[in-house]
């Protein structure tokens, strides 16, 4: 009995460990790059400015609601600056496979499941760490500040980006090259943060029906929420606070655990 105690408590050990280490390996990674760092923030931010300007005098929602489209399209913005960090952070596991960096973690004590949760909190805490940098510039909005809810919003960023990070696991562990990856970045990431109403209100037609179905949807109501933003016609009203809290949060546990699925086929 006692054996198995002093076994169960250096197995949790090691799972601690592997997590802490790949956790803390995320974040020196982030501060040694500064360049891809800024990158990612700088390249939303002149999407906003430039497309947020083009569309400022024509944008127009409904008859009778009004809404400045920089002030629309901010919370679309915060959803593009976790959707690139997940991006970027994820794929470095295509250089750490072949490295050998990742084939040293394997045969370490710690288990696979403490590997993926490990780079996912690592992934995750980057991206919620550079959207509250981007956050800098509400002073830029029409937004009222104090109608905010900030705990609410800081929830809902970290549960997104913790769904793209998992996604974005198993993408770069399924693929052998970044090019395949950056591949399946553009036709998969980019569609669904552009049909997901961050750009433009959904329509009637097949966007309206492929957006119910699509997560980033759900992230961008709940930002949209947060900031106590107009609703109204941007994008589906069915869904609601709940229902769409309770699908993402749902969806992010199976893609975690289907991350840690894909990474337990690796040998």
């Amino acid at each position: 009995m006692v054996n198995f105690f002093k076994f169960k408590k250096s197995y949790l050990y090691f799972n601690f460990m592997t997590i802490y280490s790949l956790f803390f390996r995320e974040i020196l990674k982030m501060f040694r790059e500064k360049k891809r760092f800024f990158s990612i923030l700088l390249q939303p931010f002149v999407f906003w400015i430039v497309i947020g300007s083009g569309f400022m005098s024509s944008f127009k929602i409904s008859s009778n609601l009004v809404i400045d489209y920089q002030t629309y399209f901010y919370p679309g913005v915060l959803v593009l600056v976790l959707l690139f960090s997940a991006i970027f952070s994820t794929i470095t596991l295509i250089d750490d496979k072949a490295s050998g960096f990742l084939q040293m973690v394997l045969v370490g004590p710690g288990s696979r499941f403490s590997l993926v949760l490990g780079k996912v909190l690592g992934v995750s805490s980057i991206a919620v760490f550079q959207s509250i940098l981007f956050l800098l510039t509400l002073p830029l909005t029409a937004m009222n500040i104090f109608n905010i809810n900030f705990l609410f919003l800081f929830l809902m960023l970290f549960l997104g980006s913790f769904f793209l990070a998992s996604l974005g696991f198993i993408f770069a562990w399924s693929t052998s090259s970044t090019s395949a990856y950056h591949a399946l970045m553009s036709i998969i990431f980019l569609p669904m943060w552009i049909i997901s109403g961050a750009l433009f209100p959904t329509i009637e037609g097949w966007s309206k029906i492929a957006s119910y179905l699509n997560p980033m949807s759900w992230m961008v109501f709940l930002i949209r929420f947060s900031f106590g933003v107009p609703l109204n016609g941007t994008i589906p009203m069915w869904m609601g606070l709940k229902l769409s809290f309770f699908l993402l949060f749902i969806l992010s546990i199976i893609t975690f655990l289907f991350a840690v699925k894909v990474c337990y086929k690796y040998r």
